[in-house]
């Protein structure tokens, strides 16, 4: 009545071979190499770059509008210092 598993049961084994594209030099070359290299490397870099200089060039155009007298005085940083009181000197 009842029969014995073993005797039912199929083995299949099963490999992990690289497909015929990721044997291809000239895709490995290009897409592993290549745009790898750009998308995790050349635009994360060149986008530091960019917003380095944006940053750098708006803060001259924030100081090339503040007049002359203004930039060179000392009391523009001490004025709104907090002294602990709620207030500002």
């Amino acid at each position: 009545m009842y029969k014995n598993v073993w005797e039912m049961s199929c083995f299949q084994v099963l490999e992990i071979r690289p497909t015929a594209l990721r044997e291809n030099a000239l895709y490995y070359k290009v897409y592993c190499i290549g745009l790898n290299t750009t998308f995790a490397s050349v635009i994360p870099l060149l986008s530091l770059i960019y917003l380095n200089i944006a940053t750098v060039l708006g803060e001259i155009n924030v100081l090339a509008a503040i007049p002359p007298n203004k930039r060179d005085s000392k009391s523009d940083f001490s004025s709104n210092v907090y002294d602990g009181n709620e207030h500002f000197r």
